[in-house]
């Protein structure tokens, strides 16, 4: 009867430290960003902001995270101002832009080592 007793003992404690185990955690995410993807706007935004759901990582003198313009042409448009802050990236365009649909491109590293790349499309009427 006893060794009934231990393995019932030992089942409730392997059941309890399997229900404690914590799932781990998701990768990085973008959650929002301006313009929003698919956005059709008036004019040259003043800034281009994308918000991710950690923040992101940084090394002293390195551009890890990078952020690109691409033009109605499918030339680089350059990019001025390339801030990180936590889990905010954000760049400034150089000069207005001309009307036309636009692709920003972007790799981040996340304080977890994670990459994420993607883009979102926007136009300007």
């Amino acid at each position: 009867m006893r060794s009934v007793g231990i393995k019932i003992f030992i089942a409730a404690i392997c059941a309890l430290s399997l229900s404690s185990i914590t799932p781990a955690m998701a990768h990085t995410a973008l959650v929002s960003s301006t313009p929003r993807n698919g956005a059709t706007i008036q004019g040259t935004p003043k800034n281009f902001v994308l918000i991710f759901s950690e923040a992101l990582a940084q090394i002293e003198g390195k551009s890890i995270n990078t952020i690109t313009l691409v033009g109605p042409s499918k030339i680089q448009v350059k990019l001025d101002s390339i801030r990180v802050l936590k889990s905010r990236m954000s760049a400034k365009p150089f000069a207005p832009l001309p009307l036309g649909r636009y692709e920003i491109r972007y790799r981040v590293v996340a304080d977890d080592g994670h990459t994420l790349t993607g883009q979102i499309y926007f136009s300007i009427k």
